[in-house]
């Protein structure tokens, strides 16, 4: 999967574009980690397009096993897109994205911009861990 580093003031992301591969196992998270911790990156984000569909299915479990992936690695994840057709359908991931936007761990934006917007007004912008 392609992914380009980029920078939003200080913070470094690791930004996986549209249409660029799949996200479908906790393998292919694994290999975002990794691009991220090498191109010391403090953020990873993630066009929507590129989640499998079963992510938004919440009854999958696709969902907690690869953003639990990201929280035991402290590894904030922003993903990016227009959900409305999946919020429209499930009532569960409508809860988890509003539930998830409240914390620092994961967040669910409509768009690049909407990012940079919520780094810069948030105090707590995520940090790589000093270990």
């Amino acid at each position: 999967m392609r992914s380009v580093i980029i920078s939003m003031g200080p913070v470094r992301i690791l930004h996986c574009p549209a249409q660029e591969g799949r996200i479908a196992s906790e393998g292919d998270t694994d290999s975002l980690l990794s691009a991220a911790w090498e191109h010391c990156a403090q953020l990873v984000a993630i066009d929507a397009s590129c989640l499998d569909e079963s992510f938004f299915q919440l009854s999958s479990g696709l969902a907690g096993r690869l953003v639990q992936r990201f929280v035991n690695y402290r590894m904030p994840l922003a993903i990016l897109g227009q959900l409305g057709r999946h919020l429209d359908a499930s009532q569960a991931l409508t809860d988890y994205v509003r539930e998830s936007n409240r914390g620092n761990a994961v967040w669910f934006l409509d768009r690049l911009t909407d990012l940079e917007s919520r780094l810069s007004s948030n105090a707590l912008a995520p940090r790589r861990p000093s270990w």
